[in-house]
């Protein structure tokens, strides 16, 4: 069921997943506690790569995910807000992937400092953000086997990463 319903914003998830036994707020008052209490994993090469990429890029985050939740994993991790020149969460759109619509506001923003969507590469690790990309244009690779096997990617045809530093020899990185 949690993978049916993965892909929604954190709100509908758990609304979804409790189907509103109580209120949605209720349950993630009483879900918060638990989540600070459960490490998130960060994946071997993941600062060190971003960190290299902010230098010659504009990096940015579009996730289902809340603010809240958000800042905190990136805190455990140790992963800068600053590096990212946007990050867009489930409370700054009313789009959600697998809808296009959802980095409209962040190909306005690149449109006005004249970068082209042909010149975005966006990772995800689902197929909604796939089609999501698909559906705008954008260039995308699949971190795979995280929340969708790899298998399901190569089907569609997608292009696919087994991890972050990849995206160094893709984009032919040199300090």
């Amino acid at each position: 069921m949690i993978k049916k319903f993965w892909h929604l914003p954190f709100n509908n998830f758990i609304e979804k997943i409790f189907k509103n036994i109580e209120p949605t707020e209720k349950i993630i008052e009483k879900y918060t506690p638990l989540w600070e209490k459960v490490p998130i994993e960060v994946f071997d090469g993941v600062l060190p790569t971003l960190e290299k990429l902010s230098k010659k890029y504009l990096l940015g985050i579009v996730t289902s995910h809340t603010r809240r939740y958000l800042y905190k994993d990136m805190q455990i991790a140790g992963i800068p807000k600053e590096i990212f020149f946007i990050i867009q969460t489930e409370e700054d759109t009313r789009f959600h992937k697998p809808n296009p619509k959802v980095f409209d506001d962040i190909l306005l923003k690149l449109k006005k400092i004249k970068i082209d969507k042909k010149e975005i590469l966006y990772v995800g690790d689902s197929l909604s953000d796939y089609y999501a990309a698909q559906g705008v244009g954008i260039n995308f690779y699949a971190l795979a086997d995280i929340t969708t096997p790899k298998n399901k990617f190569i089907k569609k045809g997608v292009k696919i990463i087994n991890n972050f530093q990849e995206l160094l020899q893709i984009l032919k990185y040199n300090e």
